[in-house]
């Protein structure tokens, strides 16, 4: 890590970031007092065989060939993970998973456009509103409290990956730094099954809010237009 890297600064952070009761979810390559690799994941939910992301996965020079694919093989060992999933691949680590068999692609970018006359952060060349589907669906604001109260661990086990519901508490309610906001998509019926999970960012005295994570069915993301608005 580079010296001012938060997590080789911050212990609290690291800790609340990596370390469950006495696991630390790295896997370290040592010989005698020096570190050549380290692969850090986060753990989705506590199953026998978990779904899991990476997080950290670097090597330095050394005389260990394929050293890194090494660490991840031993972490698939150690976890029995049934998912493992990674984004923010460089190109090298791409033409490596692909070398490995895993599937790799790139995420879809959506924004919805305000309708106004001046941008302050967005770069507009052609300005489109695009109309939105109107529906039934409406967002519902959620606080911590409402999210454990009313959705059951059966509806967030549906998905893949399962990102358990005290994943989500520790990752977006108990967030030493950012304050995220949780919305619920509400169907028919008031039921909720999928979630977008917020963050609220400032820039040029104009905000933006960003859907940092969808739980859920994405196809649902077509028809809130109207709840965005």
């Amino acid at each position: 890590w580079n010296e001012n890297h938060i997590l080789a600064n911050d212990r609290e952070f690291f800790e609340w970031m990596y370390v469950d009761g006495s696991h630390c979810s790295f896997v370290i390559a040592i010989e005698g007092d020096m570190v050549y690799g380290i692969y850090g994941f986060i753990i989705y939910n506590h199953e026998v065989t978990p779904d899991m992301g990476s997080s950290l996965w670097k090597t330095i020079k050394c005389d260990y060939p394929f050293l890194g694919v090494t660490i991840q093989k031993k972490c698939e060992e150690l976890m029995h993970e049934r998912i493992h999933i990674g984004i923010g691949l460089n190109r090298r680590a791409v033409k490596l998973h692909n070398i490995l068999g895993a599937p790799t692609g790139q995420l879809t970018q959506y924004y919805r456009l305000r309708n106004q006359d001046e941008y302050k952060v967005a770069c507009i060349s052609q300005k489109e509103i695009l109309p939105f589907e109107m529906s039934d669906i409406r967002l519902k604001k959620l606080t911590r409290e409402e999210f454990c109260r009313d959705i059951p661990e059966t509806i967030l086990k549906k998905n893949r990956p399962y990102k358990s519901k005290r994943y989500l508490l520790h990752r977006y309610f108990e967030h030493p730094i950012y304050q995220y906001q949780c919305y619920g998509i509400e169907e028919d019926c008031n039921q909720m099954e999928t979630f977008i999970f917020c963050r609220e960012v400032e820039c040029m005295h104009t905000k933006i809010l960003k859907m940092i994570d969808v739980v859920g069915d994405t196809r649902c993301l077509a028809q809130i237009g109207k709840g965005v608005e």
